[in-house]
């Protein structure tokens, strides 16, 4: 076998768009323009109903379509608020944690004062369960 006897036979070949769709469309290649003395006729009077009864299918579909994305556009910011008050929450406790363990890091520096020592134990003991208890409730 030659060279040429197996290149493929791409000659005169036109390259084809793939996102280019085919119309499928039996009256797709017929001029439309319809006259008033054409509408008369009886084919016409059903190609025309044909073009109206594709349209409003079109219609409908994109009715349905715009009810659905305005249903996801609400459901959207409504999430988007549920996460933005989760932020807000989680932020909040991680400052409660980090106040209330650096103050109970402190107390082998208070232990000397015992009004201090035992503030510090109660504030700081009440920083961290209420970061705790915090983070439990956003959970649920």
């Amino acid at each position: 076998m030659t060279q040429e006897d197996q290149a493929p036979d791409d000659v005169g070949a036109q390259p084809v768009d793939a996102a280019e769709k085919p119309k499928k469309d039996a009256l797709s290649s017929l001029d439309l323009e319809v006259k008033l003395t054409d509408l008369k006729h009886l084919g016409v009077q059903k190609l025309v109903l044909d073009r109206l009864n594709k349209a409003e299918s079109r219609i409908r579909v994109l009715e349905e379509t715009a009810v659905g994305f305005n249903d996801l556009r609400v459901k959207h910011a409504k999430e988007e608020a549920r996460v933005d008050h989760l932020l807000e929450a989680d932020l909040l406790q991680s400052v409660m944690l980090a106040f209330g363990s650096l103050i109970v890091g402190f107390l082998p520096a208070l232990w000397g004062n015992e009004l201090y020592a035992s503030l510090a134990v109660i504030l700081g003991g009440a920083l961290v369960l209420g970061s705790v208890s915090s983070k439990r409730r956003s959970r649920k």
